[in-house]
């Protein structure tokens, strides 16, 4: 179980292979977190994810995670 909530919207990220995960936020907290799972019907989406990840990460949070 997660300690706090970043640890939790890690978790939620960790856990995709694809999809997306929402945080619903009410008065400055964090209320909810969702996770969208997409299944990909092709092989050449692989090789895209990698430059994807790169172009994204701009929030300014390291959530040191590997693939």
């Amino acid at each position: 179980m997660a300690s706090n909530v970043f640890d939790e919207i890690k978790e939620a990220i960790i856990s995709l292979k694809w999809g997306s995960v929402e945080v619903i936020v009410q008065d400055g907290q964090v209320t909810q977190i969702s996770t969208r799972i997409i299944k990909k019907t092709t092989s050449q989406t692989d090789q895209k994810s990698a430059k994807n990840i790169k172009k994204s990460d701009k929030t300014g949070i390291n959530l040191n995670f590997k693939y």
